[in-house]
């Protein structure tokens, strides 16, 4: 009776170590297109194979994460609507130190005595969202649905760190009703400063792309997380903080952590609005069907593929409901 495979991965696929030891023939193969695989083994039958590791950071697996990277490009770019004036933006921390403005006031980004860069990237989303908010209500593209208000505009924003730790976002945005963005870079400028960005901002049209460059950014950022300084700066969901030892107990599960260690990174290199265009999970959908499609193409390998047969239309969903794909057909 042939397994059901109950699969679970359980390790690296190390290359050229047998599966059954003293069995040379049973050596662990090569897994196309990875550079550091994992195991896959059956919790039923034992059977191995190796998969590819799936990674995002190209200092583990560059093959893996040129995947991710085209990946992301195809999610930012899903939102690109042609004839649509969008905006690119970008955002900066404030500075490590206090510095004036042109006219010699000094500059409102940067607190004094510096920003706490530490502090201010934990903290970099919940700013994000309170900006992006007011952004959609100073551009008057806010909405009703049911009496509830709803935000104007969708984007696709990246995370950049910079040389200094800090984080820096670029974003691909627009107006969900198609209607052209338009704003001052002072206006935006005030709105960052209002939410705790730096002065720095730059504002661009929005072009095809960009789309590719904020992948980019996107890739270089799964790599130096551990580069970016962090301290949370409000206790975690579920926890409390003890009074007297300062220290956040879980009471449900009894789990003791101290804040002054807490420094792992957890921020998200990208993210995107619901209402931007397609989700990862869309994209590799998309991709295992094309791949699904093509691999049922017929080979001609002794006859010449007819000039009429140059292309097939594949459809980029199973349903076929949106607009067909053409697919170059080559002799075998």
């Amino acid at each position: 009776m042939e397994c059901a495979h109950d699969w679970t991965v359980t390790g690296a696929w190390v290359v050229g170590t047998p599966l059954r030891p003293g069995d040379p023939s049973s050596n662990r193969q090569p897994v196309a297109g990875c550079d550091a695989p994992l195991e896959l083994a059956c919790r039923v039958c034992g059977e191995s194979r190796g998969i590819r590791c799936g990674t995002s950071r190209a200092s583990k697996c560059e093959p893996c994460a040129a995947v991710y990277r085209g990946r992301v490009g195809r999610v930012a770019g899903s939102g690109l609507v042609v004839g649509v004036r969008g905006l690119f933006l970008t955002l900066t921390a404030p500075g490590a130190v206090e510095h004036y403005a042109p006219d010699g006031s000094l500059c409102a980004c940067t607190p004094v005595g510096g920003a706490d860069l530490a502090e201010w990237n934990a903290r970099a989303s919940v700013r994000w969202n309170n900006f992006v908010r007011d952004l959609s209500r100073a551009l008057g593209a806010d909405y009703f649905v049911d009496g509830r208000r709803r935000q104007g505009v969708t984007y696709f924003r990246a995370a950049e760190v910079q040389r200094r730790g800090a984080l820096h976002y670029h974003v691909l945005l627009r107006r969900v009703d198609g209607r052209p963005v338009q704003i001052t870079k002072s206006t935006v400028r005030a709105l960052a400063i209002r939410h705790g960005f730096g002065h720095s901002v730059d504002l661009q049209r929005l072009e095809p792309g960009h789309a590719s460059y904020v992948a980019k950014y996107v890739a270089k950022s799964a790599d130096e997380r551990r580069d970016v300084p962090w301290r949370l700066w409000r206790t975690p969901r579920g926890f409390r903080q003890d009074a007297g030892t300062g220290l956040w107990v879980n009471p449900r599960t009894g789990e003791v952590r101290d804040p002054e260690l807490v420094t792992s990174p957890s921020f998200r290199t990208w993210s995107a609005s619901r209402t931007w265009g397609r989700g990862m999970a869309q994209v590799r959908e998309d991709q295992q069907h094309h791949v699904l499609t093509l691999a049922e193409l017929p080979v001609w390998k002794h006859a010449p593929v007819p000039r009429a047969w140059s292309a097939l239309a594949v459809p980029r969903r199973p349903d076929g409901s949106s607009e067909p794909e053409r697919v170059p057909i080559t002799a075998g």
